[in-house]
């Protein structure tokens, strides 16, 4: 895997990424904000950029969940170590909760809430697999088409912001998915994989059945939420 040494510090290139892709992500919603010019944007902001510190110290510290073993001979290895890919995703998880949660005090409809959560999402996604098609050639076509198609569903979202809905919302995000879990399947390297997907595609498939479980879910709370 390839390293990038800071100092005495090594991080490897695609964690490194992922940080460049969160930054620039926060520096765009702070621009996609300030175009919209709503009255909730700092508050947004504000939650949005406390969601990335928050899973930020989460994915850190779930090596303590994840390799106990390791921390106990050496609590110093939080610093140097993290929870990997399972890591991530429960600090999306997190991420998740939190933003949705803090940003119920706003004006804001559930799915308001959610659409800004889900357009930086697709924003870090579409920038850190750009960034991986420059620098990370191993899985180059990999990174490609999910850069293209992320790019794809990330200009129809912020087009179309006003248009969509709650279940709107759902069949972009269970398309989507179901794009990542084909493009996963096809040209990620077998040995990353547990039984026939690997754990990003289980998350995608994840949020594919959650989707689906709450398709009904979505129309009774956006007709509720439209009446207040």
């Amino acid at each position: 895997m390839e390293v990038i040494q800071i100092g005495a510090l090594a991080i490897l290139q695609k964690w490194f990424l992922l940080g460049v892709a969160f930054i620039l992500s926060l520096v765009g919603m702070k621009l996609f904000l300030f175009y919209l010019k709503i009255a909730e944007s700092k508050n947004i902001f504000d939650s949005m950029m406390n969601s990335v510190f928050y899973g930020f110290i989460i994915w850190k510290l779930s090596l303590i969940i994840f390799e106990p073993s390791l921390v106990i001979r050496s609590p110093l290895s939080i610093l140097y170590f993290s929870g990997g890919n399972k890591g991530v995703i429960v600090a999306i998880i997190f991420s998740f909760l939190y933003f949705m949660l803090v940003t119920r005090k706003t004006q804001l409809s559930f799915f308001n809430r959610y659409y800004f959560f889900l357009s930086f999402s697709l924003s870090t996604i579409f920038l850190y697999h750009g960034l991986s098609m420059v620098f990370h050639t191993a899985i180059g076509l990999y990174h490609f088409l999910i850069f293209s198609f992320t790019f794809l569903f990330l200009v129809w979202v912020l087009l179309r912001r006003n248009a969509f809905l709650g279940k709107d919302l759902i069949t972009l995000q269970i398309m989507y998915s179901f794009l990542h879990v084909v493009t996963g399947f096809l040209l990620q390297p077998m040995q990353d994989k547990i039984f026939i997907f690997s754990l990003n595609q289980w998350f995608f498939l994840g949020i594919i059945i959650l989707s689906l479980i709450y398709w009904d879910k979505a129309q009774l709370l956006e007709n509720k939420q439209s009446k207040e």
